[in-house]
């Protein structure tokens, strides 16, 4: 018997051909997700390296998505277009993990820092708010 939840085993004559069906996974948890699970397996003074796709006006360091055990040590831009960049992150862990780093407050702030690029690329992609809708400023 299957338990609930539990991956349907593929057939093996299906194998060759088989594409594992996929959900969604919203950027802010996968960050949340690498943060904890970095700052639980690293040792301290271990670092964590990442790109972080955002629109231009991403201030990096200020705006990086962050956790207790982990600091920010480096945010350098990479531009892509006009309009999109993808940072690299560097964290170093500072101190070793506690239990009171998996708290709801604690992945409430790392998703957070993890919606502000994103928030500002849905933005400018169209994806909603005023600054969506915003006509482009006159050439200077």
């Amino acid at each position: 018997p299957r338990r609930s939840g539990a991956p349907k085993p593929v057939p093996d004559d299906c194998r060759a051909d088989h594409v594992p069906a996929t959900k969604p996974y919203p950027v802010a948890d996968v960050l949340a997700d690498l943060l904890e699970i970095s700052a639980r397996a690293l040792r301290v003074g271990g670092r964590l390296a990442y790109l972080l796709p955002a629109t231009n006006g991403f201030r990096g360091i200020d705006e990086a998505p962050r956790h207790p055990a982990l600091e920010c040590v480096a945010a350098a831009p990479q531009p892509i277009s006009a309009k999109y960049a993808r940072w690299l992150v560097v964290m170093r862990k500072v101190r070793p993990w506690a239990a009171a780093d998996a708290t709801a407050e604690t992945r409430a702030l790392v998703r957070m820092g993890a919606d502000a690029p994103w928030a500002k690329l849905r933005e400018k992609i169209g994806g909603g708010g005023a600054a969506a809708a915003a006509p482009p400023p006159p050439p200077a």
